[in-house]
């Protein structure tokens, strides 16, 4: 079990500091392989009338993530990059069974960018059959609104800024080239191109003992600090959203595209802070008999600080400076709204589902 940074609401949204923790997931009860219904159960016409809502979210749902269908997952930093492991679980048992996730430090993320060779020849032309069915897989990208529907996990906006913070300013690249704490390969030094490196291109010139000194003495204050990433990384969650990217100016615009694309465009949202709830609705309403198992119990992009203190006193730093990421808020608080639907939907047909079997 992994303890990750114990997250906050703003105080004027009138949420209590929570804490979370990723893994183990919940097993899901074997699902059948048909579309849920739900039955419409008697009572008054606005009962009536919720039941039939749940009913017609739940079948759209269901046939949006279903092997018909193809998908977009759309990868917000620091917000559930092990979601790749369930979708590749879900969607693509047999090679999700065939490989062996600790054999690829990064999940089946990191392997379909960069670790393909590791796989066998079997392996490969299974791993092609499952990315046909994605349009978009992960990468910190904008949603494209041509490429179908999109799955997507969401964070709560201070805890993802923290944690994006200590895991080397990920997402502000001014941040990163003026402190040297990731090089892109094209600018780092000849003798570092050659090192293994993380991401597609950077590579790392400062040790993780070295980041993490760096941390202690810069978080509270000043251009190396927690508030000045935060006000360089603000909006993020609605710019990628959005599809309009970073650079996009109209702050308003911006988080009205977003919450167009979660009403209209995105099928699954979940949520990284109740991620045991995530997971099983996800597997419920993909209507299959995949359950999670322990290889694929893993957050494969875990904090780099690993003193839990250090974190509360970034963490605490940002949350007495008063800065808010509005844009963000507003789009958390839209897929929350979102998922805490979809849950309900999925229990009224679990429910139905167990009258009618009594």
């Amino acid at each position: 079990r992994m303890q990750l940074l114990c997250c906050s609401m703003p105080a004027h949204l009138g949420q209590k500091v929570i804490s979370f923790e990723i893994g183990p997931f919940p097993s899901a009860a074997n699902q059948s392989t048909h579309t849920p219904r739900i039955a419409v159960p008697s009572g008054t016409d606005e009962d009536t009338r919720a039941a039939q809502h749940f009913r017609k979210l739940l079948d759209e749902t269901t046939e949006a993530l279903s092997n018909n269908s193809k998908l977009q997952w759309v990868h917000i930093p620091k917000a559930g990059t092990s979601f790749g492991n369930l979708l590749v679980q879900a969607k693509c048992p047999g090679l999700f069974r065939s490989v062996r996730l600790e054999d690829l430090p990064l999940g089946f993320d990191d392997a379909f960018s960069k670790r393909m060779h590791q796989f066998s020849q079997e392996q490969r032309r299974m791993a092609g059959q499952c990315m046909s069915l994605f349009t978009r897989w992960g990468f910190h990208e904008p949603v494209d609104t041509h490429r179908g529907k999109i799955v997507t996990v969401v964070r709560e906006p201070m805890s993802r800024i923290v944690s994006g913070y200590l895991y080397r300013f990920i997402g502000c690249k001014p941040m990163i080239h003026k402190y040297g704490v990731r090089s892109f390969k094209k600018d780092a030094p000849k003798k570092l191109r050659k090192l293994q490196h993380l991401y597609w291109d950077e590579v790392m010139e400062m040790d993780n003992n070295e980041f993490v000194t760096f941390v202690r003495e810069n978080y509270a204050e000043g251009g190396a600090g927690i508030l000045a990433y935060a006000k360089c990384v603000e909006g993020s969650q609605a710019s990628i959203l959005s599809g309009f990217g970073r650079d996009h100016q109209n702050k308003s615009g911006l988080v009205e595209a977003a919450l167009q694309t979660l009403n209209e465009q995105v099928v699954f949202v979940g949520i990284t802070d109740r991620w045991h709830e995530t997971a099983s609705l996800f597997l419920s309403l993909f209507g299959s008999n995949t359950t999670l198992t322990k290889e694929s119990d893993t957050n494969v992009r875990p904090s780099i600080v690993t003193d839990n203190s250090l974190k509360n006193d970034v963490l605490d730093t940002l949350l007495q400076s008063g800065f808010h990421d509005l844009a963000d808020e507003a789009v958390y608080a839209k897929a929350v709204e979102k998922f805490e639907t979809l849950q309900q939907a999925a229990r009224l047909e679990k429910r139905s589902h167990s009258r009618q079997t009594v």
